[in-house]
């Protein structure tokens, strides 16, 4: 959609559009990292291992503060 020059998005917007999908790029980057981060925490942690044992639970819950 930035690429075709013929549906009419102006320079400007096409500029932002892009800032844009760099900044949600960089954002699930990220996202991707913390949740690595609590995969492993989720495999290392006794209570969170036994909380995951429960349907529905997974390593976000299972790892989250009370």
């Amino acid at each position: 959609m930035l690429e075709d020059n013929s549906n009419g998005l102006t320079q400007r917007f096409r500029r932002l559009l892009r800032g844009l999908w760099e900044d949600i790029r960089v954002l699930d980057q990220q996202i991707e990292e913390l949740d690595k981060e609590i995969a492993t925490l989720a495999k290392s942690d006794p209570v969170a291992l036994r909380l995951q044992q429960l349907r529905g639970v997974g390593p976000m819950i299972a790892t989250a503060p009370n």
